[in-house]
């Protein structure tokens, strides 16, 4: 947003619409922002396990869909996210 701006709810969330091809070695998969998903937006729905190994962390398991619950639209968000 830059040196001086003007951070409120509404310049936040626009920074937010505005991004683009996020990247991260910390995410499985692209990190998107839409507010046009199904009760609203869950853009990291997958996730990877890691262990303490000495002085580093370990892979344990890759990349994987968080369960989709009673109390979470993760199914509702995928089926919107396949016909985008």
């Amino acid at each position: 947003m830059g040196e001086g701006a003007e951070y409120t709810p509404e310049t936040v969330n626009e920074a937010f619409h505005s991004l683009t091809d996020m990247e991260s070695d910390m995410l499985c998969k692209p990190w998107y922002f839409s507010s046009g998903l199904p009760d609203g937006n869950v853009s990291n729905n997958t996730d990877y396990t890691v262990v303490p190994a000495g002085d580093r962390m370990d892979l344990l398991e890759d990349c994987f869909d968080i369960a989709a619950l009673d109390n979470n639209p993760l199914d509702a968000i995928r089926a919107a996210e396949a016909a985008m």
